[in-house]
């Protein structure tokens, strides 16, 4: 679905912000930037300049701004910085807040304008990245259900080791873009959306012309990729919800509104976190709140928010999907990986010179095919542990019978099933 048109406000009712608060975040922003013009107030806050115009003239009024220059003549370049009067203004506007970046856009204009652009995921796209994963057309099929239909899916034996590339890879697979504001402000709080550490700007055009338009920007919103979230070692209460900067006073948004439009994965997911994997669903999962997530404030505030991505919770052992509570859209058991999938997933993993050459692999297979073992987690262990007993060995290092053996051992120990038929040679 195409997003809704921004629509530039150019008047402060049009930000549908409250006035002192408006008034409040340009203060902040002079007392740390110190003297401004009207031009670079605009850009940097993101809005139009007659918008600040509306704000300094009445501050000026008012005796808390005066003018640096007395280049009357050039009004647009002429500076204004706070007075003397002003310091008690100040202190009160960094009681609510120290957050000075670009003005926050209304929760109702988030409503309204933060929509990705273009379809989540082609299947030609979606059956692309899956090939490295070795996973069966009825497989590939549901995930690329759930990608396009940005659902959950609860994905249980899974390696530990594929389970972050997984993510990766169905993110690669998505297309489009995602307008996200810079901030939103909601019930009275700043939430901080934008994180460079995540969210990657489209930027068209390069060199000297792409720095005019980046200068030029007025708009609070950005322009990002859709983006990839990946929390590894199981869900925790502090994902899930916003987190309160003490010191800045201001929120910072959870990991699944940061994916908003893109893929929030959880790696490592177990049945012991079964509490926060039911407040998952509770607050951005449930069925029955389509396109729409709740942000949990420390103050016990519930802001209703838009909101959704295709989201994977994923895990070696079963569990997970039992400890939601819950019947997510998707649940897909990878656990059984037979014949010449495993083969070929084990080769995937043995690329180690000549090490363990094609024959070695293919009895690997048959051992833990033997030893009831042929698991996407067993094979995983075994193939580590003949890397690393390669690379100690150097060169006394064979992909003899007994060092196969050894390897399926090791994977039934690190898997902690019994062998069905394993027997070591001596």
């Amino acid at each position: 679905m195409a997003p809704t048109a921004w629509t530039e406000p150019t008047t402060i009712a049009e930000l549908r912000l409250p006035p002192g608060f408006v008034t409040d975040h340009l203060i902040r922003t002079l007392s740390y930037q110190g003297a401004m013009s009207i031009v670079d107030l605009a850009r940097h806050l993101h809005v139009h300049a007659d918008i600040v115009t509306q704000i300094v003239d009445p501050l000026k009024a008012a005796g808390l701004l005066e003018s640096e220059s007395s280049r009357s003549n050039f009004e647009a370049l002429n500076k204004v910085r706070l007075s003397g009067a002003a310091q008690p203004r100040v202190a009160n506007a960094r009681q609510r807040t120290w957050y000075a970046g670009p003005l926050p856009v209304a929760l109702e204009h988030l409503e309204q304008y933060m929509t990705p652009s273009g379809a989540a995921g082609g299947q030609a796209n979606i059956e692309r990245v899956l090939a490295p994963f070795f996973f069966d057309s009825d497989l590939r099929a549901e995930l690329g259900q759930a990608v396009a239909a940005e659902a959950a899916v609860v994905v249980t034996g899974l390696a530990y080791d594929e389970q972050a590339p997984l993510a990766s890879a169905l993110a690669a697979a998505l297309d489009g873009d995602v307008r996200m504001p810079y901030a939103v402000y909601a019930a009275g709080h700043v939430i901080r959306m934008l994180d460079a550490r995540v969210h990657r700007q489209v930027r068209e055009g390069s060199g000297e012309l792409d720095a005019l338009r980046e200068r030029g920007n007025r708009s609070p919103w950005a322009t990002i990729k859709r983006p990839l979230v990946i929390i590894s070692g199981g869900v925790r209460a502090t994902d899930i919800v916003p987190a309160f900067d003490e010191d800045a006073r201001f929120y910072l948004a959870p990991a699944p509104l940061t994916a908003f439009g893109g893929v929030l994965a959880f790696c490592d997911a177990r049945q012991g976190d079964g509490e926060v994997l039911r407040e998952l669903v509770r607050l951005w999962l449930s069925p029955g709140r389509l396109h729409c997530g709740v942000l949990l404030l420390r103050s016990g505030e519930r802001i209703e928010i838009p909101w959704h991505a295709t989201t994977l919770i994923m895990s070696e052992a079963a569990g997970a999907a039992e400890a939601l509570g819950t019947t997510v859209p998707y649940t897909l058991d990878v656990t059984r990986i037979v014949g010449g999938a495993l083969a070929a997933f084990l080769a995937q993993r043995l690329v180690h010179g000549d090490a363990v050459p094609e024959p070695a692999v293919a009895r690997l297979a048959d051992l833990l095919t033997d030893a009831d073992l042929a698991t996407r987690p067993a094979a995983a262990y075994a193939a580590r542990y003949l890397r690393h007993r390669s690379a100690y060995e150097g060169d006394a290092f064979s992909a003899s019978e007994q060092s196969l053996q050894a390897a399926v051992q090791h994977a039934a120990i690190a898997s902690r099933r019994p062998a069905a038929s394993l027997r070591v040679a001596a």
